[in-house]
């Protein structure tokens, strides 16, 4: 075992995210809303509704027992996008030495707060904020 994620210094470490250029969420506003949304919608789920959740573990491809899908400890599930979680992968990627050369020092300049927007993609009349050149909060 390499990690145990659950537990110390790596509970709650990120393990998967989703990034796109502002060129493509440009050309793409309603799909990148679309998404930004099901993914939303999904966590509150998650969050919210135990049952649906074991639902998505008996089913297909995990295909879990009933019985063990009602025990199993889910992970939290968090809504929206945490900055000060995410720098975490970066600083840890510097520390365990997977930067070298030019990628090294653009890693340990790099500051993940300045990339991430952490709004609400949409604005009240649902076009992005994001592609409309808002800045982030």
């Amino acid at each position: 075992m390499l990690a145990d994620l659950d537990q110390g210094g790596m509970t709650n470490f990120p393990i998967q995210g989703y990034a796109v250029t502002k060129s493509w969420a440009r050309q793409n506003p309603n799909t990148l809303k679309a998404f930004a949304t099901a993914l939303d919608q999904a966590q509150e789920i998650a969050d919210t509704n135990r049952a649906e959740v074991e639902k998505v573990i008996e089913g297909q491809p995990l295909s879990v027992a009933k019985g063990v899908a009602a025990v199993v400890a889910l992970p939290q599930f968090p809504n929206g996008i945490d900055p000060t979680r995410l720098q975490r992968v970066v600083n840890d990627m510097v520390q365990f030495g997977f930067f070298t050369g030019r990628e090294l020092a653009a890693a340990k300049a790099f500051k993940v707060s300045s990339m991430v927007y952490q709004d609400n993609l949409a604005n009240a009349d649902g076009t992005s904020r994001l592609v409309s050149g808002a800045s982030p909060g």
